[in-house]
């Protein structure tokens, strides 16, 4: 999916896609601190419901899994009130000293520390440390205009799993890769009694039905098996008669 994102961004650079992308961080909505990058890196004073929200996911979080007493007068709008201060007092262009600065001056604000709570400091330490890998190995930008990208609306041509597309329409669908082993999948080839044709006609209606007006499907040449042999068409495709020229 990245690599095919990138090379219709590259092909198409006059068009938006809403693609997925490498970030420095990796979207994990369980993750406290991914919810504290979402607070960080969108504008305060918009969608401050959504803000809100999010602020008081934060807190629940802190008492029912990590034990952290919060009093009851300490609301979601207060929580907002400390980050927005921090955050204007970090000078640096530079999304993971941002992040690391606004985090420690919070967990500090709510006198949350290694002794107080271990749990959640490691969790912390881990969220930056693979932070910085995912940089490392893909030679991302750390700017903060590049981290506030990660959780800005995206809008433009969708380029999504045929999984992830349920309950949602488009104006044109364009599927790809409808072959053997992928739709259906190896696992469901093998390991079921109709060679995994019962789900893929399910996942077909789901792709199929996305499209309000333009509906193209390809099984394309050029996969292999791992020992060499060309993939062939999805079999449920490969057995409609289509008249191309009417």
């Amino acid at each position: 999916m990245f690599s095919l994102a990138k090379d219709l961004k590259k092909e198409f650079p006059n068009h938006e896609f809403d693609a997925p992308s490498i970030s420095p961080i990796k979207t994990n909505n369980h993750s406290i601190f991914f919810k504290l990058a979402i607070l960080y890196f969108t504008e305060s004073g918009k969608k401050v419901s959504r803000r809100k929200a999010i602020a008081s996911e934060i807190l629940t979080i802190f008492t029912n899994e990590f034990g952290i007493e919060i009093t009851e007068n300490f609301l979601s709008l207060d929580l907002l009130k400390i980050i927005n201060n921090i955050k204007r007092q970090c000078i640096k262009d530079n999304g993971v000293e941002l992040y690391k600065f606004v985090t420690n001056r919070l967990l500090s604000e709510l006198q949350i520390n290694k002794n107080t709570c271990p749990s959640i400091i490691n969790q912390y330490d881990f969220f930056v440390e693979q932070m910085e890998k995912r940089i490392a190995d893909y030679s991302l930008s750390t700017t903060i205009n590049d981290f506030e990208k990660i959780f800005k609306e995206r809008k433009g041509i969708t380029i999504t799993t045929a999984h992830k597309v349920k309950g949602k329409e488009y104006d044109t669908v364009i599927a790809i890769n409808l072959l053997k082993g992928k739709i259906p999948h190896w696992n469901e080839v093998i390991n079921s009694s109709d060679d995994g044709n019962n789900s893929a006609r399910k996942l077909l209606y789901v792709i199929c039905s996305r499209a309000k007006n333009n509906l193209f499907l390809f099984s394309e040449t050029g996969y292999t098996t791992q020992k060499g042999s060309p993939l062939s068409p999805n079999q449920l495709l490969w057995n409609i008669n289509f008249d191309y020229n009417s």
